[in-house]
């Protein structure tokens, strides 16, 4: 794997053969040091900028003084090249890579928490299997259920699946708080009954509607026996004459809900695919610059800088989607009301039918009994008032238990949950190899491991923010190594050695990269050539000597 660099940042020119072992790129400050290993990981990564430096600002990447750059990465087969002003990242075949870790360009420790998790499960494949989430769910779903929450999954990913599930439980509070009319609460969705609840209504659901049919029966029978005075006589045949009209709005209703509908549908079809508001990002831990993580299928990631704009796009963009929204909600205000509207006539119509009903066999000034016709009438009523009660009750309980049920499965599929429980397992094996591996050469390093709780690491023990700058800087070193060992890296560009004391770094060469089954490329300051180490005549790797802007081999140097 060779590498060539002209004229970029600080680097004039220098020519490395990367050919295994180790690289070491040594000089004073401000030499041009960090403009090679950054090179090579623009090269290995395809990142043609730092973050936080605009494409717009590639002229700053080219040396002071030169009107182009250019990085050169070649092996047998393959290339990978980077030119400016105006980046571009030209491959041939399948060139070298290697993630922005393992390439110098990102550190695990300014990760978040839960970016954290997700690298550790992506690159360890640290995730639950399909028998440990039947395991965790079969108590409270269905085989079925669970083989379709595994197809959710394995479409959307675990976060993906999560964000999905807690949708549609904001959706069911919703229903709840519109059958009870009440804002909802744990402890309240637990303890929830309809306003007047009583023995009454302790009853299944198909006892209250067979007493309700029964005592519905009992009214029409004495209600026909009763007097019918004048003018309830007449208000009941008044009624049947709105048969006709009220059944022709009903039609007309009906005919035009399907064009409703579809405007509806094709409004919130528009709003999808409007482009979407403007990501803000997070901070680069380096830069500053708003940048978003986005995770690749094979493990890897990149820190991508937010989508360039131009002026007022983002605005443009939000105000489209509002007006868009509103759109969609007065299309649905009419469908609400169309609906609601069918609904009105089709209760007119049952009423009519219940007055044609009771004007059969009843003529006009009968006798009757009116006390039998109330007491029948006053337990009809408090019949149907139970199975109303029972009815909000079984349909808020239900809602209720499935809110649990999706909060249930948020917290497992959450990165704190099956997924931590998985990744734990996965750790304790990659701290038992890789992490105790490396060091076990190098009597002055120490082991680092994950904390469980943070997955913040440790030097010897101790949590990484209290370690000294050296221990901080060999913690991310073992990590950069193990992590690149996982996915397969083609090197590591490893930065700012000389924080190391003499056998700090003596263990660095000899002990942790010595064997290593990928090149390494490290910088670190000298302030005299005869400081150096000779890795060549060790056996190890190559020595090179950068000053103004050039590289040298050590022997050239020290001529």
């Amino acid at each position: 794997m060779k590498v060539r660099i002209v004229n970029y940042v600080g680097c004039a020119r220098a020519e490395l053969d990367l050919d295994g072992g180790i690289t070491l790129v040594a000089g004073d400050n401000a030499v041009g040091k960090s403009s090679v290993l950054r090179g090579i990981g623009a090269l290995l990564t395809g990142d043609t900028m730092p973050k936080g430096v605009n494409k717009g600002d590639s002229q700053v990447m080219i040396m002071d003084g030169a009107k182009a750059g250019e990085l050169i990465l070649t092996t047998g087969d393959s290339a990978a090249t980077v030119t400016y002003p105006n980046p571009k990242f030209v491959t041939q075949g399948e060139p070298p890579q290697a993630s922005p870790i393992a390439a110098g360009q990102a550190a695990f420790t300014d990760f978040k928490e839960d970016d954290r998790a997700r690298f550790l499960q992506m690159l360890l494949n640290a995730l639950p299997t399909h028998e440990g989430l039947n395991e965790a769910l079969k108590d409270y779903m269905s085989a079925e259920d669970i083989d379709s929450l595994t197809g959710m999954i394995e479409r959307e990913g675990y976060d993906g699946a999560c964000e999905r599930l807690k949708e549609k439980r904001v959706k069911l509070k919703g229903h709840w708080e519109e059958v009870t009319g009440q804002r909802w609460g744990d402890v309240k969705a637990q303890q929830w009954m309809p306003e007047g609840w009583g023995e009454y209504d302790e009853q299944s659901a198909e006892q209250v509607s067979a007493r309700l049919a029964a005592s519905q029966e009992a009214y029409e029978r004495v209600s026909k026996q009763a007097a019918i005075d004048e003018g309830e006589y007449q208000a009941l045949v008044d009624l049947l004459g709105k048969r006709e009209p009220t059944q022709m709005a009903l039609d007309m209703a009906r005919r035009q809900l399907p064009t409703i509908e579809a405007d509806w549908a094709n409004l919130h079809g528009q709003l999808e695919t409007l482009p979407p508001e403007v990501e803000t990002g997070v901070p680069c831990p380096h830069c500053g610059a708003h940048v978003v993580i986005r995770y690749e299928d094979n493990g890897t990631f990149s820190l991508d800088p937010i989508e360039p704009m131009t002026e007022g796009e983002p605005e443009r963009r939000r105000r489209a989607i509002e007006a868009k929204r509103e759109e969609v909600a007065e299309a649905y205000r009419k469908l609400e009301y169309q609906q609601g509207h069918i609904g009105a006539c089709e209760q007119r119509l049952r009423e009519i039918s219940a007055a044609e009903s009771k004007l059969k066999g009843v003529k006009k000034g009968a006798q009757g009994d009116p006390k039998a016709v109330e007491k029948a009438k006053a337990q009809m009523e408090k019949a149907a008032a139970s199975a109303v009660r029972v009815k909000l009750a079984k349909d808020a309980d239900s809602t209720a238990e499935r809110v649990r049920l999706y909060t249930l499965v948020i917290d497992l599929l959450a990165p704190d949950g099956l997924r931590r429980r998985a990744l734990n397992a996965k750790l304790a094996a990659f701290e038992a190899g890789p992490l105790t591996l490396l060091v076990k050469d190098a009597p002055t390093w120490k082991a680092v491991t994950i904390d469980r709780e943070t997955l913040m690491p440790r030097y010897g023990g101790r949590p990484f923010v209290l370690c000294s700058k050296s221990e901080q800087w060999r913690t991310n070193t073992i990590l950069q190594i193990a992590f690149a060992q996982a996915e397969g890296a083609a090197a590591v560009c490893i930065d700012g050695a000389d924080i190391l004391s003499q056998d700090g770094q003596d263990d660095l060469f000899w002990g942790v990269l010595g064997k290593l089954p990928f090149p390494a490329v490290v910088g670190s300051m000298y302030s005299r050539t005869k400081l150096v180490p000779n890795l060549e005549k060790a056996g190890i790797g190559h020595s090179f000597w950068m000053t103004d802007g050039s590289l040298y081999t050590l022997a050239e140097a020290m001529t």
